[in-house]
């Protein structure tokens, strides 16, 4: 049975954040093909994966919540062939705060937690925050602006640039949920009062550009996902946001216990003085900007 799913629960059940003006703790829930295994503040239950095991999980879900007044549990659960399916749309039906996430990305970062630093493999990251993990140091580095990617044949390829309130109006490509990517755009969404697209979640930052690319829709991406040596995608437009550009926190993480913690500061360092034109908007978009064509007469 993958522990991926709890060790997720563990190292984020001490995280308190607001949302719809509520506190949230974590509960993680590992799912098998007969069983599913619920965490809640490192307590844990063992139930069967069919009706009579979701029902019970809302239950437990409720008195913990009941222990907690002001707080609400935000449901971890990873995405496992489907038998995570039943569960998913109970919780869901609930209106249960959920988030699925692919099990790769959280079993590699808990495996990391969980090796000693000689033997590990992965000494630091580079992550957009929020991390919430007390046992690892977060060193901020840079703010990285999103761009707007439209085709050119959408209406905003007119223009140069755009205010967040142009937004209002917009449904955006977003990517399917376990990548922050997601949480950060819908952040974006929240905040200028445009929408998703609904219908359609991308799995990679390749498929929303292919998808850009056939007019299907708009997206934001990360400056550095198209500054060279990533390959300039053929028919589609970049847009920078004039005034407070949406943008995301971008830090550098290591464990707290890490021998080569002075070695990574100053190494974080170096990447805080590489030049701020390498997240210039302005120069990424200026590049992008179809050229003229030359008429031979």
């Amino acid at each position: 049975m993958h522990r991926a799913g709890l060790a997720f629960a563990s190292m984020s059940q001490n995280n308190k954040t607001i949302n719809d003006n509520k506190l949230s703790f974590y509960a993680g829930i590992d799912v098998a093909k007969a069983t599913l295994q619920l965490s809640i503040n490192a307590t844990s239950w063992t139930l069967s994966n069919d009706p009579k095991g979701c029902i019970r999980i809302l239950k437990l879900i409720a008195e913990a919540e009941a222990t907690r007044p002001g707080y609400k549990i935000h449901v971890i659960v990873e995405a496992t062939g489907g038998y995570e399916a039943a569960l998913v749309e109970t919780l869901h039906r609930a209106n249960q705060r959920l988030s699925v996430i692919q099990p790769s990305r959280v079993r590699h970062f808990a495996n990391a937690k969980n090796k000693r630093a000689k033997s590990d493999p992965i000494d630091a990251a580079i992550l957009a925050l929020p991390i919430h993990d007390d046992q690892v140091h977060a060193e901020f580095l840079f703010e990285e602006p999103f761009v707007l990617a439209v085709s050119e044949q959408h209406a905003l390829a007119r223009r140069k640039a755009l205010s967040m309130r142009d937004l209002a109006d917009q449904s955006l490509l977003l990517l399917e949920d376990g990548h922050c990517l997601r949480d950060q755009a819908l952040e974006v969404c929240h905040l200028s009062g445009a929408s998703e697209k609904s219908g359609f979640r991308a799995t990679s930052l390749e498929t929303l550009r292919q998808m850009v690319a056939a007019n299907v829709g708009v997206t934001l991406l990360p400056t550095l996902s198209v500054k060279p040596p990533v390959a300039r995608s053929e028919n589609i437009h970049l847009l920078q946001f004039r005034g407070e550009a949406p943008s995301r926190r971008i830090a550098m993480l290591w464990r707290k216990s890490s021998a080569l913690a002075p070695f990574l500061k100053k190494l974080a360092g170096v990447f805080r003085d590489l030049p701020r034109s390498l997240l210039d908007p302005h120069a990424l978009t200026a590049s992008a900007a179809p050229k003229a064509r030359s008429v031979r007469t």
